[in-house]
């Protein structure tokens, strides 16, 4: 399969999980999904965003394999093993 392709197939797939574990309702765009699922993530000297993006695994039902994705500089300049990673919690609406 093209790798664009399947990027494309695994993306979609993400963010179907995400809204469907979020209990959205609303129809809701691509772009304001990709927000809604957009975190932070810091360390002691540097900050950036992240998002968790899961495949299904073809070989045990009901699990997926997730992968954090970010841009490479953030994880290059961390320069401590901790990081902090900001999660958002739905609260009423």
């Amino acid at each position: 399969m093209n790798p664009t392709k399947a990027l494309t197939k695994i993306l979609l797939v993400a963010l179907l999980l995400l809204s469907t574990i979020a209990g959205v309702e609303e129809n809701l765009d691509i772009a304001t999904t990709l927000m809604r699922s957009t975190f932070k993530i810091e360390a002691e000297n540097v900050s950036g965003t992240a998002f968790i993006m899961g495949e299904p695994s073809p070989d045990k039902p009901g699990r997926a394999y997730y992968v954090l994705i970010t841009a490479a500089h953030v994880l290059e300049e961390m320069k401590s093993d901790l990081v902090v990673f900001h999660l958002r919690k739905q609260v009423d609406n």
